[in-house]
């Protein structure tokens, strides 16, 4: 499942990580690293979307003008602070889309690249399987936050599924009128998955 989120980091927060990369050369406080870290496992669309386990530090990228990176695949184990298993990669963008041209994630889950730009702050998140790459930086530079997750569901086709059904009985609680049977049944639903599925 490859799944786009407009607003784990606000533009301010992006904009102020941006600022303290170009200083630092990437080299950035432990505290700011964290903060990414608890930004995407608090966002309640990732977690439905990826089940996380575990999550790894955030690795900063810088893409200058001239710059791209072609046919990437991400690696299975990712050492951290212990290894873990990648099931997950996490593309957080911190730089506006107005500083770059160009530069563009391009992700292929099996129908051809497709290419995303979100806001800073934005994130896109695609299964560690999918080929992926950058587009030419033409103007400017382009500043990332990447993180891998484990997730508590190995397979994306299974994580998709538990995504469909969390993101319904949400819409549902928002905005449909006498559904509590409606909804029980699918949080059931949900639950029973979640046992034949989860790897704790």
């Amino acid at each position: 499942m490859l799944l786009t989120v407009m607003d784990v980091l606000s533009s301010e927060v992006a904009g102020e990580l941006c600022t303290m990369l170009d200083a630092h050369d990437a080299d950035v406080p432990e505290d700011a690293s964290a903060a990414v870290v608890e930004a995407v496992q608090s966002h309640p669309l990732l977690a439905l979307g990826v089940q996380p386990r575990s999550i790894s530090r955030p690795s900063f990228r810088r893409f200058d003008e001239g710059m791209d990176l072609q046919d990437a695949v991400d690696k299975t184990i990712v050492s951290d602070h212990e290894p873990m298993r990648a099931d997950v990669g996490i593309s957080v963008f911190l730089s506006d889309p107005s500083d770059y041209l160009g530069g563009d994630l391009l992700v292929d889950i099996g129908y051809g690249y497709e290419s995303y730009k979100p806001p800073a702050g934005g994130c896109v998140v695609r299964p560690t399987s999918a080929r992926y790459g950058v587009a030419p930086v033409i103007r400017g530079h382009r500043w990332t936050a990447e993180l891998w997750a484990q997730s508590l569901i190995r397979g994306p086709a299974e994580r998709e599924i538990l995504y469909d059904i969390g993101y319904s009985v949400h819409l549902l609680e928002l905005f449909g009128r006498d559904v509590s049977t409606e909804v029980d049944r699918l949080r059931v639903c949900q639950e029973s998955l979640l046992r034949f599925w989860a790897e704790p």
